[in-house]
This record gives structure tokens, sequence and C-alpha cells, in this order.
């Protein structure tokens, strides 16, 4: 049995997250149940370095997820290492994803409009999962 460091665990917990993330922003948004129906897809998310990811299969709008390396992706996210990945997907910012690419410490692989498309039901998932005083606070400020 492989030993993790802690920077692989937080990597590989993120990618939990990712997970429970898109299927509770399913329940909870109709943009994003509608998203999920729009492709079918197989995406990954690598730390190059480490040889450790997970990969997500997505059909017919259902979302299954596992840990490991799948041997042919449509479209993966190759980080250089797990404690790049995770500050990367903590951050979750187009600008330090775009620093990160620019300095060769994340590059994307495969069918880059699916990989743009699966970037976005992330976006939509964060933003349908807000705490409720961020809701109350945008209704409140008329946004």
């Amino acid at each position: 049995m492989k030993l993790y460091s802690a920077n692989d665990l937080k990597f590989l917990m993120t990618l939990r997250g990712i997970c429970t993330a898109f299927r509770l922003g399913k329940l909870v948004s109709p943009e994003m149940k509608k998203m999920s129906m729009e492709n079918d897809l197989i995406a990954q998310f690598r730390a190059e370095r480490e040889n450790i990811g997970r990969y997500f299969i997505l059909r017919g709008g259902k979302l299954q997820s596992r840990r490991g390396i799948h041997p042919n992706p449509e479209w993966s996210w190759v980080f250089s290492d797990s404690a790049t990945a995770f500050n990367i997907l903590k951050a979750g910012s187009d600008e330090v994803v775009a620093q990160a690419t620019m300095e060769g410490k994340v590059r994307s692989e495969g069918d880059a409009a699916k990989g743009f498309w699966f970037l976005n039901m992330m976006k939509v998932a964060k933003t349908a999962l807000m705490s409720p005083a961020d809701m109350f606070k945008k209704k409140t400020e008329g946004e």
C-alpha cells in the first residue's frame, strides 16, 4: 500500500470535495443539473510527480468518481505535483491558473472544449453551494 504525504492527502481530499460539490450542486441548482446533461466526459485531475489523481465519469447527467489514474481520459488537468495542485484548486482563481500555466506547473491535455466545460461546471457548483450568509448578502445588495 502506498503511503501518501500530507500534500498528497490534501490534493486527494480536495478532489473528493469536487465530487461532493458536483453532486450537491445538481440538487440545489437547476443550472447545474441542466449543464450536467450537456456532455458526457471522462475528466481527470492528476499530480504528475506523485502519479496520483482522481477521475470523474459523467454520463447522462450522472457522476461517478474514482481514485487513481484513468488509462484513457478525454480531458486531463495535469499538475506538476500534489502541493501545486492543492494550492491551485484551493485558490479557485483564473489568475492563479493562468500564472501556473505560464510557469509550466499545470497543463490541460485532451479535448480542451470539454475541459473548459467541466471547469465551468466546477464554478457553477461552487456558486450553488455558497454559504447562506453569502446568499442573503447578495439578495440584500440587489445582485
